[in-house]
């Protein structure tokens, strides 16, 4: 069956030999016998112009989205789907060096699945650095989320029409995790598959101290729609993007149901028990009147204190 894939490709401020790069991926295409295809290079003042438009001269199936100034990585990714036309869509990451084999490897499971997801199997050639920061993320997401993906960072082939379905709403490097999780928690069909992969040592997007506590904040906004929200994706067939799973019998024996398993869910359970316990307790009911009954007991408990306050005050 023949398939068309569209190649979205941020170009950050990494040191790549862009032609090269260029030749692995038209190769690959080859190799996997795909010929209705579109790379979409998406910089980000990175000063590759000349490059780029020698690639646009010189092949037809490359298309270029100019950002004059920085922008960041989710952003990139945002331009690049929505100028996407084909059945299939594969994200590269700027900081992933392709290697022509493994990526036709890839490109034969679409088939196989609706969502593809790659980890990489050499990462001792990785410095230690970067191998430590690499699987520190991944655990720090897997126990956020509940998940066992081996890594959410990696290339990835995804069904156009339920990527543009998700809600990126992360600007940053996290807004893969967020594709990620959205994906596997609706519960699509999805395959992890292992990739061997050039990989870069270049750890200087975690060195930014700002930047990670935007992660991190990025990553908590994700766990409170996913996992005490439970905001999933419908359907393709569906009209809407975004439903909430509504399901109010959450105790706290659910978090003992994986006592018996692994530490990762036991306290992935925990997390969320606490988040929708925080949730409940300050969430105002949909339907209220202005008694102050009808607000949540968060509310009431401030508003009680307010009262003994002015008690208080009166008395002294």
């Amino acid at each position: 069956m023949t398939h068309s894939l569209t190649i979205v490709w941020p170009i950050g401020y990494e040191v790549i030999d862009l032609k090269k790069a260029h030749e692995s991926i038209t190769l690959a295409l080859s190799i996997a016998d795909i010929t209705d295809y579109e790379i979409i290079i998406v910089n980000k003042n990175s000063g590759s112009i000349e490059t780029i438009n020698d690639l646009l001269n010189t092949d037809s199936h490359v298309y270029h989205i100019n950002n004059p100034f920085n922008v960041e990585l989710g952003v990139q990714y945002c331009q690049g789907l929505h100028k996407a036309t084909n059945d299939y869509v594969m994200v590269i990451p700027p900081y992933r060096l392709i290697d022509e084999s493994s990526l036709a490897g890839l490109m034969l499971y679409l088939d196989q699945a609706e969502v593809l997801f790659t980890y990489p199997v050499n990462t001792n050639d990785q410095s230690p650095e970067a191998r430590y920061i690499s699987h520190s993320y991944s655990y720090l997401c897997n126990l956020l989320f509940g998940l066992g993906l081996k890594s959410y960072t990696g290339i990835s082939v995804i069904k156009r029409e339920l990527l543009l379905r998700v809600p990126i709403s992360s600007s940053n490097y996290t807004c893969l995790a967020e594709i990620a999780v959205y994906l596997v928690k609706s519960k699509v069909h999805y395959l992890e598959l292992p990739l061997p992969v050039k990989l870069s040592d270049n750890t200087e997007r975690y060195n930014d101290l700002a930047s990670m506590i935007a992660m991190m904040g990025s990553l908590g906004s994700l766990f409170w729609r996913v996992c005490v929200k439970q905001e999933v994706i419908t359907s393709i067939n569906s009209e809407t993007t975004v439903s909430l799973n509504t399901n109010d019998h959450f105790s706290v024996e659910a978090m003992y149901q994986f006592a018996s398993g692994s530490v990762v869910q036991t306290l992935h359970q925990i997390l969320v028990y606490l988040g929708k316990s925080i949730d409940k307790y300050f969430t105002v009911p949909a339907s209220r009147t202005r008694g102050l009954g009808n607000w949540s007991p968060g509310v009431q408990d401030a508003f009680n204190a307010f009262k003994v306050l002015k008690v208080l005050n009166s008395v002294m």
